[in-house]
């Protein structure tokens, strides 16, 4: 799977509306013309209830959201290939999530890509995922594994050495891209922080400035 790195990615949580799966297929495919076949469908089994209340599905239990994702998915693959106009291309198809007996089964059938949370169990649902392939004839090798990853400099980038060798763990196992979770708000802190600084030193000249004029006799309007 190696669609342009500017190309958008399309999250969905499965639900169990009947014509959902189909829909999402025609969706799909037109976001795909509109980007220039750079869409990736990522889909999972859903964990967030308000995603299916505020849209007046059933959340239904995990086991039940799990059966709904794996009727979807050759839904979804059958209606790729009816469509008129088809996709510019073989939609690359990436599942979210981890369970060892059902979601990484279906990566194994149908998908080109994962989404793990990073852990240290990582190492182990790689294992559990080659022994899916092997036993539907999927090569292991051809799909792309990502992970979900807190970044954490550190409030001083006291835990980027730290941070860096769990990063070279991933990528030992084979996981080269990863979704950062945590440094946008550390950049947020560290801009404010920095603006704070500004805004101090500002201040602090200006008083300078003023203390100045007065002893020279001098008054400003500002």
């Amino acid at each position: 799977m190696t669609p342009d790195p500017n190309g958008p990615v399309l999250g969905v949580n499965n639900n169990n509306g009947s014509v959902t799966f189909t829909v999402l297929a025609d969706m799909a495919r037109t976001v795909d013309h509109i980007s220039g076949g750079r869409l990736i469908l990522g889909i999972g089994s859903g964990w967030f209830e308000r995603d299916y209340t505020e849209y007046g599905y059933d959340f239904g239990t995990k086991g039940s959201r799990l059966d709904a994702l794996g009727e979807a998915l050759p839904r979804i693959k059958n209606r790729f290939a009816k469509l008129n106009p088809a996709p510019v291309r073989e939609i690359p198809i990436l599942i979210g999530g981890g369970g060892e007996k059902k979601t990484l089964r279906l990566v194994a059938q149908y998908a080109q890509a994962c989404n793990l949370f990073g852990g240290p169990d990582v190492a182990r649902k790689l294992d559990v995922l080659r022994e899916h392939c092997a036993a539907v004839g999927r090569d292991y090798d051809e799909i792309e594994k990502t992970v979900m990853f807190p970044l954490d400099l550190g409030e001083q980038g006291e835990k980027t050495d730290a941070l860096l060798g769990q990063l070279q763990d991933l990528a030992q196992h084979g996981l080269h891209l990863l979704r950062g979770d945590g440094l946008v708000e550390q950049r947020r802190r560290a801009s404010a922080e920095h603006r704070d600084r500004g805004l101090r030193r500002t201040r602090r000249l200006r008083r300078q400035h003023r203390r100045a004029d007065r002893a020279q006799g001098v008054r400003r309007l500002a």
